[in-house]
C-alpha cells in the first residue's frame, strides 16, 4: 500500500513520527504500531483503520468516506439527488461491464 502511493518507508515514517526501522518492522510483522501510531498511518495512507488491520478487504478511501459524511450532513433534499445520481453511474459502470465481456 505504501509503494502504491509512491512513498518510502522514510517518508512514512517521518510522517507518522517513528524511524524508518518501526515501518519496515511494521511491514514484516515483527513488531506491532500502536494505536496512535495505526491511525497515522491510515490517515497517511488515505484509507480506513478496518482496512489497514486487516477487518475489511474493502480499500475505502478517506476522501470517499468523508464524501459519505458530507452527503450524509446534507438536506435530506440534496441527499435524495445525490444519492439517485451515485445510484445511475453505478447502473451505468455496470452495464458497461457486462457488454464488455
Amino acid at each position: 500500500m505504501r509503494k502504491r502511493k509512491s512513498l518510502s518507508q522514510a517518508q512514512v515514517a517521518k510522517l507518522i513520527g517513528v524511524n524508518a526501522d518501526t515501518i519496515d518492522a511494521y511491514e514484516y510483522n515483527t513488531k506491532k504500531p500502536s494505536f496512535d501510531n495505526l491511525l497515522e498511518l491510515a490517515n497517511v495512507l488515505g484509507v480506513s483503520l478496518d482496512y489497514l488491520t486487516g477487518k475489511t478487504d474493502d480499500e475505502l478511501e478517506l476522501k470517499n468516506i468523508q464524501r459519505i459524511i458530507d452527503i450524509q450532513n446534507m438536506p435530506e433534499e440534496f441527499q435524495k439527488t445525490a444519492y439517485y445520481a451515485i445510484d445511475a453511474m453505478i447502473r451505468v459502470s455496470k452495464m458497461e461491464k457486462v457488454y464488455a465481456e
